[in-house]
């Protein structure tokens, strides 16, 4: 019994030690959801280092998205304004069951106007005025957000439109009535003063619609003007992410407007390509990391620094070799639990062995007393029956208790 205690507490003890390594060793993914590598890769269920996925992409869960939020199976930032605008719905669908008619609420038969008061901005806001119709009567409060100029990832816009960016906003109906829109006549204006600081034409102003992926290009026509602002008009389908860009004013020099400059300007990603100019074209093997080069699609000029390997586009540090080691650490477990199994049982037949040795083991230690000459107790305990080996063990054994 104390021998089965002895060789459980040893291999216990031997898996302890080894577990205690590998978790030591192992400092990429410890459990699922941890970000990994720069924070660029996340741990999934079978503790695999699986890249973060980009605003905008599918998604299953929060731990694949790059900011944690997967709102509906798409990764994105603006969760929270997704849930208030859908709360917002639900609240305003309440008060309409109530009686209650929410702020800028109209009733569209089939033809509605809500002016910048009705959407709640000022005299100075990009929009004047928003006419809406309908294929039939309905009824609907319009909501604006003022996005900036800076791409609006957090909504799911993945690209630029073409032409300088005025702003991005965001136009929507509390009420969801887009399939009784058949179009929406936006008004707009634009200071006087934005085109001379950014040397844009004032009849070159564009409203582009965010839709299925991409930017579709709006009829936009110049109205007038007033003192301060140049006034617009263009024709949607419907509502959804807007955008307004300016072309180039004439007055600007070629050098500057031109793709062909040999200059890297007006928001080129290379010289004269990118930005508002063609996609520029990936040159690998000329020592010169391109913006659509990797180490995946171009080793040449995205080499990863030894020991670092390339996984999924990045140089990252090698993944330490857990199931390897577990599959050694494994076979050196069962090895040494045979070995001791092994050793143990050889154990026990030699204490078998000298147990039942015991009278020829006292023979010979009497005879040793006395004296007696090796050959004439070998011949007398052959006489008694016992083989040459276990006459050897005999005399051995009691050796060993004589000394």
């Amino acid at each position: 019994m104390k021998r089965l205690k002895f060789e459980f507490i040893a291999i216990l003890l031997f898996a302890v030690i080894f577990l205690s390594f590998v978790s030591a060793s192992d400092s990429n993914c410890q459990y699922t959801g941890q970000q990994v590598y720069n924070n660029a890769f996340y741990c999934n269920e079978s503790l695999d280092a699986v890249a973060l996925k980009q605003i905008g992409a599918a998604c299953s869960n929060g731990f694949e998205c790059t900011n944690g939020s997967c709102i509906e199976g798409i990764c994105s930032v603006g969760y929270k304004r997704e849930i208030q605008a859908k709360q917002g719905i639900l609240q305003n669908i309440v008060n309409l069951l109530k009686g209650q008619v929410p702020a800028g609420y109209k009733t569209i038969n089939t033809t509605a106007v809500f002016n910048a008061s009705e959407i709640g901005l000022s005299e100075s806001s990009l929009i004047d005025s928003v006419k809406i119709t309908t294929t039939k009567n309905s009824g609907a409060s319009l909501t604006y957000d003022d996005l900036g100029a800076s791409m609006p990832t957090a909504a799911g816009v993945s690209s630029a439109p073409p032409g300088k960016i005025y702003t991005y906003i965001s136009l929507s109906t509390y009420t969801d009535i887009s399939a009784d829109i058949s179009s929406a006549e936006i008004n707009f204006k634009i200071s006087k003063s934005w085109f001379n600081l950014n040397q844009a034409d004032k009849d070159k102003i564009n409203l582009y619609r965010w839709s299925s992926g991409q930017w579709t290009e709006l009829v936009t026509s110049r109205t007038g003007e007033t003192a301060d602002a140049f006034t617009y008009n263009a024709v949607s389908p419907g509502f959804s992410i807007f955008a307004v860009t300016a072309g180039a004013s004439s007055n600007v020099t070629a050098a500057t407007a031109s793709c062909s400059d040999g200059i890297q300007n007006q928001g080129e990603t290379g010289i004269d390509c990118g930005g508002p100019c063609n996609a520029c074209p990936s040159t690998c093997g000329n020592g010169i990391k391109d913006s659509s080069e990797n180490c995946e699609v171009c080793s040449l000029d995205v080499p990863c620094p030894a020991p670092q390997v390339c996984l999924y586009r990045q140089c990252v540090n090698k993944p330490f070799p857990f199931w390897t080691v577990l599959a050694i650490a494994g076979a050196v477990v069962i090895v040494f639990f045979f070995s001791f199994r092994a050793v143990k049982h050889s154990g026990e037949a030699k204490r078998k062995e000298i147990a039942r040795l015991s009278s020829a083991i006292e023979y010979s230690m009497s005879a040793s007393k006395m004296k007696l000459p090796e050959n004439e107790v070998k011949a007398s305990l052959k006489g008694a029956g016992w083989n040459d080996r276990q006459i050897k063990t005999a005399m051995n054994e009691a050796k060993k208790r004589l000394k």
